[in-house]
Order: structure tokens, then sequence, then C-alpha cells
């Protein structure tokens, strides 16, 4: 099977759903320093963005269906695996401002490493 237009389309509009959805969901954890390390703590709020994303995208993964898209394309898992990417970005881009390491840990430390702490 080959993807139609249509059908990347789609996958297309999933990918980008699905950051910008877990972008959001990143800002609304409370995030904190404790004993010299960020620690983050979800929030209501971000229950209520875990629900809203969940029903927007069942919603797109209907009108996928309902377009006619192959089940092999529909962006529902890529999605719900991309908006994860965008809530750790929202998360360590908000954390980066607070000064602290990532975690407590070793010496080589890949997120330290990343931010430049280390």
């Amino acid at each position: 099977m080959h993807p139609a237009g249509a059908d990347l389309a789609w996958v297309l509009a999933g990918t980008v759903a699905g950051v910008l959805l877990g972008a959001v969901r990143g800002l609304t954890p409370r995030l904190y320093v404790r004993d010299g390390h960020i620690w983050q703590r979800y929030t209501g709020w971000t229950l209520l963005a875990w629900a809203v994303s969940a029903g927007i995208n069942a919603g797109i993964g209907a009108l996928a269906t309902a377009a006619g898209t192959p089940d092999q394309v529909r962006p529902m898992a890529l999605s719900i695996g991309v908006s994860l990417l965008g809530e750790a970005a929202a998360l360590g881009l908000r954390a980066r401002t607070l000064g602290a390491p990532f975690a407590p840990g070793g010496d080589d430390s890949l997120l330290d490493r990343l931010a430049g702490r280390r």
C-alpha cells in the first residue's frame, strides 16, 4: 500500500496536533527546586490537558476514518508519541530557567551536559 497525499495530510495533522498539545500540557506541571535539583508535580490542569488531548486525538482519528484513511496511516499512535516529545520540550525549556540540575545522579548526566550545566 502506498499512502496518498490525503493520507499523508492526516499524518501531518496528527503530528502537529500532538506536538502542540504536548507543549501545552508541558506548561501545566509545577516545577520546583528541592535539595538542589529540579522536580515536577502534575496538577489538576495537567490532568485536564491530558483529557482534552485525548479528546482532540480521538476527533482527529474519527475524522481520518470518516475520510477513508487506511488503518495503517491513522495518526493516533504517532500523535500520542509526539505529544510526549512536545511535553518534554516545554518542560525542559521551563526547567532551564530554574538554573538547577535536572536530576541527582552521577557525574555524567546527559541532560545536564545538553543543558550546559556540567
